[in-house]
């Protein structure tokens, strides 16, 4: 009886290992992605871009805290009796290194070049196609080197000297070196620059929020005013005032603090909010 036993699980092993190959192991995992696994059509192209629009919105900037961090540190607000702990520390000029709102601005910063390097990098190695791909990839390519030049701008002109991810290919380096100020606004200038050159004028109302080529020229210029280079600045300026453009002074200044119009004449580039049935600006 034990001999039987022993006998019929040998067999069982036998078939077993001999109905085994390595097939297998090669399985491929539907629902697993990487990033260069996943980022191959315009459409997750396009899921990439929204998602590095999205930080607009995240801790540190345009959600609560970017208000609290730019104007009451400007002296552009007062504090009232509700202001009260690191936020006051802003007005007071108290905070330390570890203050929440500096750091999550700092993050969220790095977190917009991150995706907006993603971006160029994934979408350079896509072959479109058609026109349209070609086209729509472009854009994209363009919002994300607005987006990477912004959270730059943002970088060069709160902090000064800081490591600037210049691609996405220097993402494996954790500790990179301090940028010389002149290296910053170097890489704000070819940033936009690189927008410009793919981006339209307007959009349909459905794509309300895009940047537009106007918001890159004026950012660019403000760039230049930032660094003292007022020829270079009044000349991007000027472009603005001219067709294709239409940007305008409101007449009536009420217009720029309601919530309707959500864009008027004045509006550059706005970070849309939506909440309870209701969209505002910033």
């Amino acid at each position: 009886m034990m001999k039987k036993q022993i006998l019929s699980l040998g067999t069982l092993a036998c078939l077993t290992i001999g109905g085994c190959d390595n097939s297998l192991d090669n399985v491929k995992n539907q629902s697993s992605y990487n990033d260069d696994t996943y980022f191959t059509t315009p459409a997750t192209i396009s899921e990439a871009v929204t998602a590095t629009y999205g930080l607009l919105l995240y801790k540190g900037l345009y959600s609560r805290d970017f208000y609290y961090l730019m104007d009451l540190t400007g002296n552009e607000a007062e504090a009232d009796a509700p202001l009260l702990g690191d936020v006051l520390q802003l007005h007071d000029y108290s905070y330390a290194s570890n203050h929440a709102q500096i750091n999550d601005l700092w993050s969220t910063t790095y977190k917009m070049t991150f995706r907006a390097n993603l971006v160029i990098d994934k979408a350079s190695k896509i072959t479109p196609a058609n026109d349209a791909d070609k086209q729509k990839l472009a854009q994209y390519v363009s919002e994300a080197y607005f987006l990477k030049a912004y959270a730059e701008f943002l970088l060069v002109t709160l902090w000064g000297r800081v490591p600037i991810r210049k691609d996405y290919g220097d993402n494996d380096e954790f500790y990179l070196p301090r940028a010389s100020m002149e290296e910053s606004w170097k890489q704000v200038e070819s940033d936009l620059t690189n927008a410009i050159s793919g981006l339209p004028v307007t959009y349909p109302a459905s794509d309300l929020g895009r940047v537009t080529k106007g918001a890159a020229i004026a950012l660019l210029g403000k760039a230049f005013l930032y660094q003292k280079k007022y020829a270079e600045a009044a000349a991007q300026f000027e472009l603005l005032t001219k067709a294709p453009y239409t940007y305008d002074l409101v007449k009536n200044l009420d217009e720029l603090f309601t919530k309707s119009p959500v864009k008027n004449a004045e509006s550059v580039f706005d970070v849309p909010h939506q909440r309870m049935g209701r969209l505002g600006r910033r």
